[in-house]
């Protein structure tokens, strides 16, 4: 490093500490006044670093590590203080945006014990972009999704990039596919399986997808023979028979998993009662 490279960093360093008092040290009376303090814009950290950035992150990272590893502070922290805590997570994320822990942290620890759930989304999804192969980041949006912002569609289009990414785990398969069936997204889900169905080898995996689209490919020839019978007769059937015995069909499909086909006149959606191998008591 040049000499002059140091000093500037030093010089920095010093600056930084100054601004965001009370240093790398919590002092106990200081450690829960979060909401008074500044940040450093980026770009005036960019221009002042010089190619330093990723030390700079990491005085941060330390920072947010101190911050959130003091218990007393995590008890009596509110929404600003929290808030200030994300901002600085993501300051982090943009100085070093190959560095993965601040997204993980972010989408682990935010949505559980905070109220910012859908904040750390652009946080998250900017970390897609500078890790492109790292599933587990998708998979932290979809599961935001579906437990903390009640979005199945959304979840399953998440975890469905994240099972397409090198080593993530044959499970993120299925769970995509009950997503998009549970949002009433046959189509996609059916989509979904069929390509992955294409690219995978593992005999015993294959074999459960191929289980898995005969189940969707009932329930769309279900779906539009119901939507057959109510243009036929101005009604909704009140059970799957009603399309047998109208001659709209010859049979029910055989369900794989052991289930049954049934419709639902109140969602108005053919469903499985194994809900896609996911056995459950029928009422």
């Amino acid at each position: 490093m040049r000499k002059e490279g140091k000093i500037l960093l030093i010089l920095l360093c010093l600056f930084l500490i100054t601004l965001s008092k009370p240093g790398l040290l919590l002092e106990k009376e200081r450690a829960y006044q979060l909401k008074t303090r500044l940040l450093p814009r980026v770009d005036m950290i960019e221009l002042l670093a010089d190619g330093y950035k990723e030390a700079v992150a990491d005085y941060f990272w330390m920072r947010v590590t101190l911050y959130y590893g003091d218990e007393n502070w995590r008890k009596r922290a509110d929404d600003e203080d929290w808030g200030y805590l994300l901002k600085l997570t993501d300051l982090v994320a943009r100085l070093n945006p190959y560095f993965f822990m601040p997204y993980y942290f972010a989408g682990v620890v935010f949505p559980w014990e905070s109220n910012y759930k859908k904040e750390v989304i652009p946080i998250l999804e900017r970390g897609m972009k500078y890790l492109p192969d790292e599933w587990r980041i998708p998979f932290l949006i979809g599961f935001i999704y579906f437990y903390f912002l009640d979005s199945k569609k959304r979840a399953a289009y998440y975890i469905q990039l994240a099972s397409e990414k090198k080593d993530s785990p044959e499970y993120l398969i299925k769970l995509a596919a009950r997503l998009y069936y549970e949002a009433g997204e046959e189509e996609s889900a059916l989509l979904f399986l069929e390509q992955m169905e294409r690219s995978t080898s593992e005999p015993e995996l294959k074999k459960e997808i191929k289980r898995r689209i005969k189940v969707l490919k009932d329930i769309l020839f279900l779906k539009g023979a119901v939507q057959k019978y109510i243009e036929t007769t101005g009604k909704e059937p009140e059970d799957l028979e009603d399309l047998v015995r109208t001659g709209i069909i010859k049979e029910v499909p055989r369900e794989p998993y052991g289930g049954r086909y049934y419709y639902d006149r109140k969602d108005k959606r053919v469903k499985t009662s194994s809900e896609l191998g996911k056995r459950r008591k029928e009422k």
